[in-house]
């Protein structure tokens, strides 16, 4: 880190596993950094966001935030941070105090986004995924439980294409029968992904393959041209909790 301050005004990417070393960079802004990959520890919100204010271009922004202050401890006013540039947020909440942080970024471009389950259902994920409907592309989900429960939450995302389950995520067979019944639920889903540790529950209940032949032509419902949802022309099933069989029926889908 000697030498950070001299390189700051050319950096462009920053990562970092090291707790807070973010906090230890340069106060004035950083106008060339596009990526940053940091962990904060211990850090109120506000003091998260002011460091975000020093990166006003950036186009990447993956973070984990752990064991944040109590939300008694931070100001009364929280001020939000504008990322017009931003396309990749990715982050991780351990502390149930910074649940608002997506709340407080402004990122029109957002174009993948890669969040906890757990943090839904939520009244500020609520407004978060509201206002990402428009730009909103790729979606991963990490540890948790999605199901039918979840999907007004989701469903407003129109332009999403890509919908990866990761980590130990279980998502349920009546969640791909629920999209299934409606060609307007992620009317341009084209990519489904599962990987690491994620399953299906029930994982014989043929709501995927009924998803592929509704999308793809196959199926038994009949849809009006006019609202045609795209095909799904790639799945993904490297998660080792996802029985060959469905892995063999899935291939035959696409």
């Amino acid at each position: 880190m000697s030498d950070f301050g001299a390189r700051a005004d050319c950096l462009r990417v920053f990562e970092s596993q090291l707790r807070n070393v973010f906090l230890a960079a340069p106060r004035p802004p950083l106008n060339h950094l596009r990526i940053l990959r940091v962990v904060f520890n211990t850090t109120p919100l506000h003091v998260i966001l002011d460091s975000l204010r020093l990166v006003p271009y950036l186009e990447e922004l993956r973070l984990h935030i752990h064991s944040a202050p109590a939300p008694t401890a931070l100001p009364q006013t929280l001020v939000g941070v504008s990322l017009k540039r931003l396309a990749v947020l990715e982050y991780g909440l351990f502390n149930d105090s910074v649940r608002q942080f997506a709340a407080l970024i402004d990122a029109p471009a957002l174009r993948s986004l890669t969040v906890q389950m757990r943090l839904l259902p939520d009244d500020n994920m609520d407004a978060v995924l509201n206002r990402m409907s428009d730009s909103l592309t790729d979606l991963t989900i990490n540890d948790g439980r999605l199901d039918v429960d979840s999907l007004p939450i989701l469903r407003g995302l129109k332009c999403l294409e890509v919908l990866a389950i990761k980590s130990s995520t279980c998502i349920t067979d009546a969640f791909f029968h629920a999209i299934a019944e409606d060609p307007l639920c992620f009317p341009r889903l084209r990519s489904v992904t599962l990987a690491d540790t994620a399953c299906i529950e029930p994982d014989d209940g043929g709501g995927l393959e009924t998803l592929l032949r509704e999308r793809n032509g196959t199926g038994t419902r009949t849809t009006d041209a006019a609202f045609s949802p795209s095909r799904i022309t790639e799945v993904a099933l490297s998660s080792a909790s996802v029985p060959d069989w469905l892995k063999a029926h899935v291939r035959h889908l696409i």
